[in-house]
């Protein structure tokens, strides 16, 4: 068909395409959020420690989010992404909820 472009998959791309493409969209991430984590407000930095830039999946992949759409990804510090583990964001935020005691969880009777 006329004026169909060609679509470009991570299928078609070799290894190094990959690792730049997924390095860019991750820095674009990062700048789109002005380096602060989405969780905690965290002023994120490009060195090791805990605040290191990360980006996290709000619908993890693992359970059906996309993996490189921007609708679906934030900027997040390390500690936070590790703390979030596979769960959404709305699940998580009952978590910290409930650790900061605004909530209680009650078992099923």
């Amino acid at each position: 068909m006329p004026g169909n472009k060609a679509r470009v998959t991570l299928r078609h791309m070799n290894f190094q395409q990959r690792v730049e493409g997924a390095k860019r969209f991750r820095q674009y991430i990062l700048n789109r959020d002005r380096w602060i984590c989405y969780i905690c407000n965290a002023k994120l930095d490009a060195s090791g420690t805990d605040a290191r830039g990360t980006i996290d999946h709000l619908v993890p992949v693992s359970r059906g989010g996309a993996r490189y759409s921007s609708k679906n990804v934030r900027a997040c510090c390390r500690t936070c992404n590790v703390s979030k583990g596979c769960l959404t964001f709305d699940e998580y935020e009952i978590v910290l909820l409930y650790r900061q005691g605004l909530i209680e969880i009650k078992a099923a009777a």
